[in-house]
């Protein structure tokens, strides 16, 4: 990443929670390096038990990120860790189902509250 680049990612941790909220409005081929290489970070915190990526600045991604948050998905897994996937407009909302990503991913509808739950979208 050059030195003029932002950040992708804000990451706040919480206990075993990492929370990752994307900067960015679009994830696609002109950001995926970065992207992948901020992802891999955030797998690698040791005591993390869940890893909240919080998609509410994200308007559109491609397909290449598609497969990057599934790499992700089994990376945490192995990890002993939970991926949940946070914010996601309708359109994405759409896109994981028409892509059936939302049956293999865990992907809610809202934040969670205080008690550190979120009901799981519809």
């Amino acid at each position: 990443m050059s030195a003029t680049s932002r950040s992708l990612l804000e990451v706040h941790a919480s206990g075993p929670v990492t929370h990752a909220t994307f900067t960015a409005a679009r994830l696609d081929e002109s950001n995926l390096y970065e992207l992948g290489q901020e992802l891999a970070g955030l797998v690698e915190r040791p005591g993390q038990l869940e890893l909240h990526l919080d998609f509410r600045a994200v308007e559109a991604l491609s397909s290449a990120v598609l497969g990057k948050l599934v790499r992700l998905h089994q990376r945490v897994g192995k990890a002993g860790g939970r991926l949940v996937l946070l914010q996601l407009s309708p359109f994405l909302r759409d896109l994981f189902h028409l892509t059936r990503l939302d049956s293999i991913l865990d992907v809610r509808a809202a934040a969670p509250d205080e008690r550190g739950s979120a009901r799981a979208s519809a």
